[in-house]
Parts: C-alpha cells; structure tokens; sequence
C-alpha cells in the first residue's frame, strides 16, 4: 500500500492524524480570513494590529498541528507497513 492510499484510507476511518489535520487546515484558513477581512476592513491601526496579531496565533496554530498530525500519520504509516510484512 503506498502512502496516498494510506493517506485515502485514514480518511475513511477518521483517524485521530487525520482529525489533526483536518483541525489544521480549519484554523490557518480562519486565521488568513481573519486577517485579510482586517486589513480591508478596519482602518484604526491599533485595532488592526491586535485583530492581525489574533489571526496570526490562529494560523501558526494551524501550523503546528498540521506538522503534528503529518508526524503521527507517518508513524501510523510505519508501524502498518511492519505489521504488513
């Protein structure tokens, strides 16, 4: 089994890497509409800048559990590629 048909095969089973990423892709789009919905809205520089700096935390977060759920996904990969042979 390659990788993308693992990859296909989480998906179906809801595993807990593919539920982290998914999460992922949720918060670093709510981060980049936060942010740009900010830059085109709010004309107070202070205001702004919080608002982007919050945005920003939402996207780096993102960020990290995406890495984090590709981690897990290749270690479930491994251990199912040795439990196969």
């Amino acid at each position: 089994m390659t990788k993308r048909e693992f990859k296909e095969k989480c998906a179906q089973e809801k595993t807990s890497s593919y539920k982290l990423i998914l999460l992922a892709s949720i918060l670093t789009s709510l981060g980049l509409i936060i942010v740009l919905v900010t830059f085109f809205a709010i004309k107070n520089l202070q205001t702004q800048s919080t608002v982007s700096i919050i945005g920003s935390l939402f996207a780096i977060s993102g960020i990290i559990l995406y890495i984090t759920g590709q981690i897990k996904m290749s270690k479930e990969y491994k251990e199912y590629t040795n439990n196969e042979k």
